[in-house]
């Protein structure tokens, strides 16, 4: 935060969708960032065991946690404010589907742009990040 020249940032971990602090600042922040909890696929060429550990369970209960979290976090956005929702898999569901799920459920977002690494092609762990732009 301090290379970036941020001064006027809180992190705050909340503790579930009902945190008190979402009704305290709502419709306040302008940046908000979801680092969302995630099946963890994008990180699989460090530690390959986890292919074997991941159910697809596991993925069925990250997808509905994602979305408890996007919306409540959501809620924090100023109009003109962005949301910028993050994981480290690799999946269309924990990512552009999840997007599109939010942009479908909560009017008054729109897509600004995403991004995807693979392992593969960037030399990186898998990521994947989107920003939302809180338009109303």
């Amino acid at each position: 935060l301090v290379r970036a020249g941020a001064d006027n940032v809180q992190r705050r971990l909340l503790e579930s969708e009902d945190d008190p602090f979402i009704d305290e600042f709502r419709d306040a922040a302008d940046w908000v960032l979801v680092d969302a909890p995630c099946s963890g696929t994008g990180l699989w060429r460090r530690s390959p065991d986890l292919h074997r550990r991941t159910s697809e369970s596991d993925l069925d209960e990250a997808v509905e946690q994602q979305r408890k979290i996007l919306g409540s976090a959501a809620r924090l956005v100023k109009p003109d404010g962005r949301l910028v929702y993050a994981t480290c898999s690799i999946l269309r569901r924990e990512n552009e589907e999840q997007v599109d799920w939010f942009l479908g459920e909560r009017a008054g977002f729109e897509c600004e742009e995403t991004l995807r690494l693979f392992p593969h092609e960037h030399g990186t762990d898998g990521f994947f990040g989107a920003v939302l732009r809180r338009v109303s």
